[in-house]
């Protein structure tokens, strides 16, 4: 059938006749909804792609285990992954890129080898299409998180050093797993400059926590005395509020800083005292609910008994210390602390560093807050 438009032929005069009232008119067609004036219809490979646009479409897809690559190391222990596998499936995609006809995996060996073992047919995958390069350098950064030392074991006591597990790849190094596993994501940011500025504040947040972890370890195993020297008092605290202070910001938590601008030299181990600080409110940032809370820190040198004093309240607390959680609050080794396991090898070196110093930390609660005190004496140089 063959359409003129409008206005090509002349109007003949037989063609037209005179409607009256009683004839039934038919309504116009509807109008005809599209594509988009721009583009016609078209048999070509790229149609599809034109019409989404140049970024190509990710999705997760199940991809059968027999065309990826096979893991080469079958040395590491799998149990709790593989009970996890066997009741709630693979949670997170592996990240995967082609390689002729199999796929070779960037992230997620240990999922594979767990599913391999429980005969999983298939595993869910999130492909990227990259080139052999990126996509070794990609693989390469992901593998880093093997060489990333355990959490500690449960020390003896407060004094008790963790087990001889340090960190032997520098703190950077130690936070290589969190950061790791923003690889999908920061792919996927594109140049969205917002995406990549959470996605930067989330490492730089695990890069300082696991600076401080590090710290933690080193003061705990012993053997480390401390270095006084004469220390500006406000710029060491307020060095320490601005280093949380991104991770604050994340939690929806308002930092207030008080602290008098005189007489604020005191000799101490600067280094020390500052990671340790740290430690602390990082630890008191994980007990703060979810937005709305005040951490205020109060630092002070009294001159009646010569002692610089740090208090650190949060004025809210998810969940309150209990009477356990206060009398065991500097226990480094007590790994149901409510601030986590870290949280309590932090606090634990906090402590530590302050008895080095011969002074004293005290932790107290509230309706809904908690309070440290840190108090060290004012020693001459």
């Amino acid at each position: 059938m063959h359409f003129d438009p409008a206005g090509t032929e002349e109007t003949s005069a037989t063609s037209i006749r005179e409607f009256s009232e009683d004839d039934e008119v038919e309504p116009p067609p509807p109008v005809r909804e599209g594509l988009p004036a721009r583009f016609r219809m078209r048999h070509t490979p790229h149609y599809v792609d034109e019409l989404l646009g140049d970024a190509p479409l990710r999705t997760v897809r199940e991809i059968p285990i027999s065309e990826i690559e096979s893991p080469s190391d079958d040395r590491a222990e799998l149990d709790d992954l593989e009970r996890s596998i066997r009741r709630l499936g693979v949670m997170e995609p592996l990240l995967v890129g082609r390689r002729g006809a199999f796929y070779r995996v960037i992230a997620g060996m240990r999922r594979l080898r767990a599913a391999q073992r429980i005969g999983l047919d298939t595993v869910p995958c999130l492909v990227h299409d990259v080139d052999e390069a990126r996509l070794t350098d990609m693989r390469d950064a992901a593998m880093q998180r093997l060489a990333i030392p355990a959490p500690p074991q449960e020390p003896e006591a407060v004094e008790t050093a963790p087990p001889d597990t340090p960190p032997t790849m520098g703190a950077a190094a130690f936070g290589l797993d969190f950061v790791a596993a923003l690889l999908p994501a920061m792919n996927a940011a594109g140049n969205d400059r917002l995406r990549w500025g959470v996605l930067t504040d989330l490492a730089g947040v695990e890069i300082s926590r696991t600076q401080a972890i590090a710290a933690a370890h080193e003061i705990l195993k012993g053997g480390t005395g401390i270095d006084r020297a004469s220390v500006d008092y406000l710029a060491l605290v307020s060095g320490v509020v601005s280093t949380i202070a991104t991770e604050a910001r994340l939690r929806g938590v308002r930092v207030e800083l008080s602290a008098p601008d005189s007489d604020r030299d005191i000799f101490l181990d600067g280094a020390r005292c500052r990671e340790t600080l740290t430690g602390l409110l990082h630890s008191l940032l994980t007990l703060a609910p979810r937005g709305g809370t005040v951490l205020s820190v109060n630092a002070q040198i009294t001159i009646i008994r010569p002692a610089l004093i740090v208090e650190c309240r949060l004025h809210d607390c998810d969940p309150v210390p209990g009477l356990e959680a206060l009398a065991r609050f500097f226990d480094a080794g007590w790994r149901e602390h409510p601030a986590g396991a870290h949280g309590a090898l932090l606090l634990g070196a906090f402590a530590h560093t302050a008895r080095a110093h011969g002074g004293r930390v005290e932790a107290k609660a509230s309706a809904k807050g908690c309070l440290v005190t840190f108090v060290v004496p004012r020693l001459d140089g």
